[in-house]
């Protein structure tokens, strides 16, 4: 095998001195093989006018093209049959077609109808309990704000930002107090609550369960830490050891 020169496009072309002709794979022309080795030894002496060959069709002439061309039938093969032993992977995600869904506007409506309708009863239901829950919790902080102001209380809690009312009973207290009280004073504070949401809420002061173990009050002392006092009846009351002390 030897080097040679295309006359056309100056490319180098691999070729068997013995053959009569060569074929450059880049721009297909075929001419002499001697001629292609005279142009490499002396491709000074000559011009390439790169000018558009005629596809050639004949049989194959310079023996690397059989060779290129095994190479990639082996390549392909080999290629195919890797292809055909890789199963699938058990992580692939399989590509499921999302059905078309088309809604005429009867049914569009319906459905916003319903969604509607859905709302609608859910407002009825929760409106009025609310509308009801807010205004027990504005009259109770009203008359349990006089109540410790008899008691003396009153001045050592800010009600705008250290008392809150919650849950839908208005059955849990949470108050921040200035003052330094004891287990005897979050009692009474836990006692005049309950009987002050017992009177707006209508219940009868003898249904001790429903006045005081259902109802829980959270007193914080900023720095002096606090009590807590939850599920506890009217006698428990008189057990100061009932009171959780509060870190």
């Amino acid at each position: 095998m030897q080097e040679g020169m295309c006359k056309n496009c100056g490319s180098i072309i691999l070729l068997d001195p013995n053959q009569e002709n060569c074929h450059c794979l880049f721009c297909d022309c075929v001419f002499p093989a001697k001629e292609a080795l005279e142009i490499k030894r002396n491709p000074q002496n000559y011009e390439f006018p790169n000018e558009e060959q005629p596809e050639y069709t004949g049989e194959e002439i310079n023996p690397q093209h059989k060779k290129v061309n095994a190479n990639l039938d082996q390549l392909i093969e080999r290629r195919e049959k890797r292809s055909k032993g890789k199963s699938k992977p058990k992580y692939a995600i399989e590509k499921k077609e999302i059905p078309n869904v088309n809604l005429s506007k009867k049914q569009v409506f319906t459905i916003v109808g319903i969604v509607l309708a859905v709302v609608a009863v859910f407002l009825v239901l929760t409106l009025p309990q609310t509308v009801k829950r807010d205004q027990h919790r504005a009259d109770i902080t009203a008359e349990f704000k006089k109540t410790l102001s008899d008691e003396t209380y009153n001045d050592s809690i800010n009600f705008d930002q250290g008392f809150a009312i919650y849950r839908m009973n208005n059955t849990h207290v949470d108050l921040i107090s200035d003052a330094d009280l004891t287990k005897k004073d979050a009692r009474n504070i836990f006692a005049s609550y309950c009987k002050v949401r017992a009177d707006v809420h209508q219940i009868d002061l003898e249904d001790t369960d429903k006045v005081y173990s259902d109802v829980s009050i959270r007193i914080a002392m900023p720095g002096k830490g606090g009590y807590l006092i939850q599920n506890t009846n009217l006698e428990d009351l008189e057990n100061l050891d009932s009171i959780e002390v509060l870190p």
